[in-house]
């Protein structure tokens, strides 16, 4: 796989051996899909359901975003089901494209801070409408994926350069510095080249 700009920090509640809060990243015909999915609950089912969903996804890089939440909303139909966000980024031609279900948090830092949009209900059990959003991404522009495990971040986090600069730390820190610890928690961080 090439390498990409990519941190990614996960814990469970209590420090659980099942975290019901998962997310990965694929490279796939010139673009870059991230998932965040937050499994309801938390423990052993919560992550089945969001184990679930994720290898729906990454069985399935070739689906449109709709086509996704569609048919990842049926293949759940007998788990717990999950909130979800995806991001495809089409790196060629600087496009974001977002979607997401439930309570997953999506914060694009840019020349234009944007938290993005997730719509109601819950992939397994159905959703009203989904809102699919198109947003410029340039190089340098960082994207953040997050579960309600942690509080809702507002503003630019204000790291060190050797943090906010190195996806991995800034992944980690802002879990320790943003979780609840009254759930699971995962943060996905992209960072455009």
């Amino acid at each position: 796989m090439e390498e990409m700009n990519v941190g990614i920090a996960k814990r469970a509640l209590h420090n659980d051996i099942h975290n019901g809060d998962q997310c990965d990243y694929w490279n796939f015909n010139g673009k870059t899909i991230l998932c965040m999915v937050d499994g309801l609950g938390h423990g052993k089912f919560a992550e089945i359901a969001a184990k679930a969903a994720i290898t729906y996804v990454s069985s399935n890089l070739n689906k449109t975003i709709q086509e996704l939440f569609q048919e990842c909303n049926k293949a759940l139909i007998n788990t717990r089901g999950v909130a979800m966000g995806i991001a495809i980024i089409d790196e060629k031609n600087n496009n974001l494209q977002y979607a997401g279900v439930g309570n997953i948090r999506a914060k694009l830092i840019s020349d234009k801070n944007r938290s993005l949009t997730c719509g109601y209900g819950i992939v397994g059990a159905g959703y009203k409408k989904l809102i699919v959003e198109n947003h410029e991404i340039k190089s340098g522009d960082t994207l953040i994926l997050y579960t309600d495990g942690l509080k809702e971040i507002t503003g630019t986090p204000t790291y060190e350069d050797s943090i906010f600069n190195d996806d991995e730390k800034l992944a980690t820190k802002i879990l320790q510095d943003w979780s609840k610890g009254i759930d699971d928690c995962a943060v996905l961080v992209f960072r455009k080249k």
